[in-house]
């Protein structure tokens, strides 16, 4: 009888381990599962954080890209270095030139009308308002492609 009640006490106190290591187990999955947190656009602070929401993550390189190569890499604009989300348009679109580079560029990427675009320019302080102004009017949009021009 007593090695009856030892085995039933060893049994007892080896599913108690178990039970406690299955606890300890999932806790640690939940937390660890849940490391990418989603941030918006006016609270992302680059575009890997927009890595929850594909097409704004796709848009923001698009017109980052599209800056870069259209605007800064052509030499229309005494900005150097790579805008980022809190970039003053300003600060990269000082001279006439360059502003109405800006402007074609959206509207002949994007789909976006020349109206619309002269009407909001003045509303868009930053990159990310541009990012913004484009996902939300741009007529363009291509999914299947690769390349960063959208459409």
């Amino acid at each position: 009888m007593l090695i009856i009640a030892y085995i039933r006490e060893l049994n007892f106190i080896i599913m108690k381990k178990n039970s406690l290591l299955l606890l300890v187990l999932a806790i640690a999955t939940l937390s660890f599962s849940s490391c990418n947190t989603y941030h918006s656009l006016s609270s992302a602070k680059n575009i890997g954080q927009l890595s929850a929401n594909p097409f704004m993550q796709k848009v923001a390189k698009s017109v980052i890209t599209n800056i870069s190569e259209d605007i800064i890499g052509k030499g229309l604009t005494s900005f150097k270095g790579k805008p980022s989300f809190t970039s003053p348009l300003s600060s990269m679109l000082n001279t006439s030139e360059s502003v109405s580079s800006f402007k074609n560029m959206i509207t002949n990427t994007y789909g976006i009308s020349k109206n619309k675009v002269d009407a909001n320019y003045k509303s868009l302080g930053t990159v990310r308002d541009a990012i913004g102004f484009v996902s939300r009017n741009a007529k363009r949009f291509d999914f299947n492609s690769y390349s960063n021009k959208l459409f």
